[in-house]
């Protein structure tokens, strides 16, 4: 019927007038290049589906990944966790440490000084304890000679 349209004629089946979409002869086609493009369509479907599989096997393989990656990735936060705080006290048991010594080296230098100053009285007193003995060893030195010769 479509080789036997006329355009301005009006279609037997529809009526119309124009024919914009006219079927394609199919007299030339031969029974081989259908069975060709089947199986060709065939094979494409066999593909699509091994495509599909492997796409579905990869998503698996993914979310295993996830899921297996995920629960170390968690005990690892949970550890980094654990340690920052541990850190966190170190770090002020250092500060009080750092404020001991501290404290510490300003009591040694008090006691540095404490003892030069103890050295400078003793060494004074000492002084002034020798000199008056020279005035009471003399007169006790001649006392004894004298007393030597009764």
């Amino acid at each position: 019927m479509a080789l036997k349209l006329v355009e301005g004629d009006a279609c037997p089946v529809c009526g119309s007038l124009e024919h914009p979409h006219l079927a394609i002869e199919t007299s030339g086609v031969v029974k081989a290049e259908v069975e060709a493009t089947r199986k060709d369509q065939l094979e494409k479907n066999d593909v699509a589906k091994e495509i599909a599989t492997k796409i579905e096997q990869k998503k698996w393989q993914i979310e295993q990944i996830e899921y297996v990656s995920e629960e170390p990735f968690q005990a690892l936060k949970e550890q980094q966790d654990v340690c920052a705080k541990e850190l966190a006290k170190i770090e002020q048991e250092q500060a009080r440490l750092e404020a001991f010594l501290t404290e510490e080296n300003k009591l040694e230098e008090q006691v540095a000084l404490n003892k030069q100053e103890t050295s400078e009285v003793v060494a004074q007193k000492n002084k002034k304890h020798n000199k008056r003995m020279k005035k009471f060893v003399k007169p006790w030195i001649l006392l004894k000679r004298h007393i030597r010769f009764f």
